[in-house]
């Protein structure tokens, strides 16, 4: 099946070029708009664990 891995990824790229966009033009409204885009397309952080840590098991110590 080819489709996305993560839905967010393609609102995460659609900001990266807003923001580059933003840059080379030199308008910071668009700049900013792409950097909020990029921040809102990133998965919450639940329970105070990274998206990329390994669950772990507290209950032994």
């Amino acid at each position: 099946m080819a489709g996305q891995k993560n839905p967010g990824s393609a609102e995460h790229l659609e900001g990266s070029v807003k923001e580059a966009i933003g840059k080379l033009i030199g308008d910071d409204r668009i700049a900013a708009e792409g950097r909020r885009q990029k921040h809102d397309a990133r998965p919450p952080v639940a329970a105070g664990l990274k998206a990329t840590d390994p669950a772990k098991d507290t209950t032994q110590r």
